[in-house]
Order: structure tokens, then C-alpha cells, then sequence
């Protein structure tokens, strides 16, 4: 059982990347099977809790986040290709990491105790940055992290998305009871069940319900559409563009394909 997604890459041989609430798995492309990627060759057999995987596509090597053991705190980079796997080493870490993204310049930032890092892999040290300040509120336990190729970094928390651009390097947090919509989005556990980057700066977020958000401004809209199409209000589980720029929603009940028309969406298709 694969349990959440939390992120998913293809990498340079178009293996399928998923980490999930359980850990990593790859799907080959020749047969489309799905194997559990195991750590024993890298001495763990526990399982990545959460999956946290970062991909250089520059290198093509993966980085895992291992925190599941607190005397086992890691970092491992394992270059991708035939006959490469045995060749990752892992980092010792001094802190849970909770998030991995490399940035449009392959930097790699975690998020971890409390604040945002980069990490130096010459000195395979952290860094603490000033994104989050001692007047901040800290950097919640984070469910997920990405970028795209705009610069933008975001990470979702216990009812919190947070984000910046990789150049400004200055945070803008946004929480579920600051959103615009209705109730039945905060009616839950008041939490976000994910989110995706756009064009042009936004940013879907979803819950029950869909919004979109304008990364420079922080202004947020709750996109409307046909009561129909979720009925019962169940959480979205996923909501985001395509490269034609219609929106893709998914939920336990549907998966749709709409035309964004401001505040609203049209439908297109439904499967």
C-alpha cells in the first residue's frame, strides 16, 4: 500500500519517483513495476519516514531525508544510473529534516528545527538562513516541500503554507482560517491536503475546496465551480495546471479536467 503521496519526480531513465507517508518507491518504465526502495544496502532497514526526496537533475542523484530513528538522523545521496546505487553515502543530520528542495540555481534548502537551511555539500554542512527570524513564529512540522522553475519554494505545515522566491529570500506564510472560502474548507482538521506551483507566480492549494494563490502578493481566491462535481465536500487530493493551462482536480469521487475563468471553473471532462 503506498499511503500518501507527498512528492514524485521522473528521473534521466524516466523511473517513476514516489515518496510517500512510508517511504520511496520507483516504478520501472519497461514493466511499470512498483518496488519499495530499501536502505539496507545503506545500513537501515527502517523505512523513510516521511518520503522526502530531492532530485538534481543536473547530477541525477537523489537525496533522501531519514529521521524516522532519532540516533539515525541522515541524509543520503545516491547517484541514479546502472550499478550506481552502492555508491551513496549519507550525512549525518543534526536535526529531523522534514523537507528537501533544490532550487532553480541546485541549491539544496531542508526545512528542519524550527527554520529553513541550505546545506553545503563540499562541507556536507547546514546553514541556517535568516528566512525565519527569532520573532517568527518557527517553521512548523512540514508535510511537504518543492520548487519549480520560476525559483519558487514552498512547503505545506499544520494548517500553514509558507513560501519564497530563491532571489528575494523573504517568507510569506498563509493559514487555512485567512483563506477566503467557506466553511466546510476549514470544517475538517483544518489542515491543507496539498498544493501545486502554476504559471506566473501561483500556487493551487486544496482542501475541500481549491484556491489559488498569487505568490508576490499573497492574495488568495477560492475557485468556484459546480456544487455537482464535489457534492459530499470531500478533500481534493490533488489540484493543479497543466501545460495547456487547464486545471486537473482529483478527489475520492472524481478526477476533472476545467477551464479557469477567474474565480470560477468550467468543466471540461469528467472520468
Amino acid at each position: 500500500q503506498l499511503d500518501y503521496f507527498r512528492c514524485m519526480f521522473i528521473d534521466r531513465d524516466e523511473h517513476l519517483w514516489i515518496g510517500t507517508n512510508q517511504g520511496a518507491y520507483v516504478m520501472n518504465p519497461s514493466d511499470q513495476n512498483i518496488r519499495f526502495f530499501s536502505l539496507e544496502k545503506f545500513g537501515t532497514t527502517a523505512r523513510l519516514f516521511p518520503g522526502r526526496i530531492a532530485y538534481n537533475d543536473q547530477q541525477n542523484e537523489i537525496y533522501l531525508a531519514h529521521s524516522n530513528d532519532s540516533l539515525a538522523q541522515r541524509l543520503y545521496k545516491i547517484p541514479l544510473g546502472p550499478d550506481h546505487e552502492s555508491d551513496a553515502t549519507f550525512i549525518p543530520t543534526p536535526f529531523p529534516i522534514h523537507g528537501l528542495a533544490f532550487d532553480h540555481k541546485k541549491r539544496l534548502w531542508a526545512g528542519g528545527n524550527g527554520c529553513f537551511y541550505l546545506f553545503d555539500p563540499q562541507s556536507q554542512k547546514f546553514s541556517q538562513t535568516n528566512l525565519i527570524s527569532s520573532s517568527d513564529p518557527p517553521l512548523p512540522w512540514l508535510f511537504n516541500m518543492k520548487s519549480n522553475e520560476e525559483g519558487w519554494i514552498g512547503a505545506l505545515g499544520y494548517a500553514e503554507f509558507i513560501w519564497f522566491h530563491e532571489d528575494a529570500q523573504k517568507v510569506m506564510r498563509i493559514r487555512m482560517n485567512d483563506l477566503p472560502g467557506s466553511v466546510y474548507a476549514k470544517s475538517f482538521d483544518n489542515d491543507f491536503d496539498g498544493f501545486t506551483f502554476g504559471k506566473n507566480g501561483t500556487a493551487y492549494l486544496f482542501a475541500n475546496e481549491v484556491f489559488v494563490l498569487d505568490l508576490k502578493t499573497g492574495e488568495t481566491r477560492n475557485l468556484i465551480c459546480d456544487p455537482k462535481v464535489n457534492p459530499n465536500l470531500m478533500q481534493f487530493q490533488y489540484a493543479g495546471e497543466d501545460a495547456h493551462g487547464d486545471v486537473w482536480m482529483s478527489s475520492f469521487e472524481l478526477l476533472g479536467r476545467f477551464q479557469r475563468m477567474e474565480d470560477s471553473l468550467r468543466m471540461l471532462d469528467m472520468f
